[in-house]
């Protein structure tokens, strides 16, 4: 049989059938008689222009082009390897069947909505819709349905571009190039949409990563469009620091952490407000003329970040407590505290006062920088007094002791708030001098040392007890103890400025200090250590100053 050509064809039933065969449908007819020359075509010239035909001619006929044409056209352009037609055509279908935008309408107010299934029909509820609202909800129906057909083009272009990946990892230049173009040709539309269904398939394919180092024009409006998840934020913050905008990552970040809606653990949000710091501290000073908020910003994420590390230790605390008694109240607040961070009055009042925690009323001074000397006094009154109160032979009560106020000095000193350091060492000292026969005589001065505290403050409040005559040190026995500790703080002073030149050390006020010292002290074998320590001081001082 001779075989007719389909243009022949379709301009006779045009002509003699116009209402049976319209302009429309000649389009079509003619796109699909191109796109079968091209899969029929050797000469590779010769094909591209077929496809291009059968593109411009599909697009002109996109109104009329069902959904199954439209899928069995793709997979002659993915079979062929044009990248431009499969990507293109469902891209330009999917604007043609919504001229008037109203699927992209429904998108935006529906931010929620999970993408519909491909296979699926349309939505088309609009009809069962109750009559007291037909028009809102026909309307609302209206625009669903619109939404659909554009995700139903968007899922062809998807798997256009798994096609063709799929393609290129079996090897070859040409195919390599293909799948590059048709990521090309997919980025550069302008359809926000669409944009997004591609950012949210990438992701799912593990090609995060890739997309921040594009940034493309979309990606940051998909990232803080609706429905807030934690990956979105995670991917978020870093695209704005990849973007050079390091404060807008430290918002993000400091959202992250501080957000209700996530169950996220407290050490996660620590994390994150850990990072914001860092963000906004690489803010560079002299972009958009904003130095003081961004100093205002880095100093209250300093604060938050500071009662998150209390509330991570309040929970270490409690944790363990909530595990081992069968306190229903206690469990929940244990648990309320992974759920959000608290601000440091809360955790006072809720945590650090109710179940008396010491250590955690100091930490939350600290951090408040509220002053209450009373109160400050009394919480280290009871720390001391409730090791001494475990009755442990003097020597171990000295080290645990000491163990429990090193750490909190290094960590608190200079603070005055939380480390009054002058009742400290008053506290120590009466330790001591009730223990004299069991406890070193450098065991006062070397904590308060260990504590940060420099040489010459401990010096300072030890000379003033020594000078004082108010008991406890109105005593002989009391004056010469601390004499001895005077001694071995002296001569720890003395071997660390020989090692360290640029140490402060007021030579010439320890040399009369030290013959004060040793005018002054008592004679007889129990001194003699004292006495040999201050005359080794003496020696020093004349031989190196």
């Amino acid at each position: 049989a001779q075989m007719i050509a389909v243009d022949t064809i379709s301009d006779v039933l045009q002509s003699r059938c116009g209402s049976f065969c319209s302009t429309d449908d000649v389009m079509i007819y003619k796109a699909k008689e191109n796109t079968r020359r091209a899969l029929e075509s050797r000469n590779p010239a010769e094909r591209q222009n077929h496809l291009s035909e059968s593109l411009r001619l599909f697009m002109k006929g996109a109104r009329i082009l069902d959904f199954d044409k439209l899928r069995e056209v793709i997979g002659d352009y993915q079979q062929l390897n044009y990248a431009q037609g499969a990507v293109e055509l469902p891209l330009y279908c999917a604007e043609a069947l919504d001229p008037d935008r109203l699927g992209v309408e429904f998108w935006y107010k529906n931010p929620s909505l999970p993408w519909p299934d491909a296979s699926a029909p349309a939505s088309n509820a609009a009809s069962s819709a109750p009559s007291t609202s037909a028009v809102a909800l026909t309307s609302v129906d209206s625009r669903r349905e619109f939404w659909e057909k554009r995700a139903k083009c968007y899922s062809l272009v998807l798997n256009s571009l798994e096609t063709l990946e799929t393609k290129a990892l079996k090897g070859g230049d040409e195919a390599e190039r293909v799948r590059s173009h048709a990521y090309e040709l997919a980025f550069a539309s302008s359809d926000e949409m669409f944009h997004c269904r591609l950012y949210e398939w990438l992701i799912s394919r593990g090609l995060a990563d890739e997309l921040l180092e594009m940034r493309p024009q979309y990606l940051e409006a998909y990232l803080k469009r609706d429905p807030p998840t934690v990956d979105k934020y995670q991917l978020l913050w870093q695209f704005y620091v990849k973007d050079g905008q390091p404060i807008k990552a430290a918002e993000v970040l400091c959202a992250l952490a501080e957000s209700v809606d996530f169950q996220l653990p407290l050490t996660r949000r620590l994390e994150y407000l850990t990072l914001a710091v860092g963000n906004a501290k690489a803010h560079p000073v002299s972009v958009g003329g904003q130095y003081e908020s961004a100093i205002a910003f880095l100093t209250d994420l300093e604060e938050k970040l500071e009662v998150a590390q209390v509330q991570l230790e309040i929970f270490n605390v409690l944790s363990p407590l909530a595990q081992k008694q069968s306190d229903p109240e206690l469990r929940e607040r244990v648990e309320l505290l992974e759920k959000g961070l608290f601000n440091v009055t809360e955790l006072y009042q809720v945590y650090a006062e109710p179940y008396d925690l010491p250590t955690v009323k100091l930490l939350i001074i600290h951090v408040s920088q509220h002053r209450d000397e009373r109160l400050v006094t009394e919480i280290w009154s009871r720390l001391i007094d409730d090791i001494v109160a475990q009755n442990l032979p003097p020597a171990e009560t000295a080290d645990a002791i000491q163990a429990q106020v090193v750490p909190l000095g290094q960590r608190f000193y200079p603070s005055d708030s939380a480390f009054p350091f002058r009742h400290i060492a008053m506290l120590l000292v009466r330790f001591h001098l009730a223990h004299v026969d069991d406890i070193p005589p450098g065991w006062v001065p070397r904590i308060l040392v260990q504590c940060g505290i420099p040489y010459a403050e401990v010096w300072d409040v030890l000379h003033q007890m020594y000078d004082s005559q108010v008991p406890p040190f109105n005593t002989q026995s009391a004056v010469q103890t601390i004499s001895s500790a005077i001694c071995i703080l002296l001569q720890d002073w003395v071997d660390t400025a020989k090692r360290n030149p640029s140490e402060f050390f007021p030579a010439d006020r320890v040399d009369s200090a030290v013959d004060v010292y040793l005018r002054e002290l008592e004679t007889g074998e129990a001194r003699e250590a004292t006495r040999e320590g201050y005359e080794r001081i003496r020696r020093e001082l004349r031989r190196n100053w």
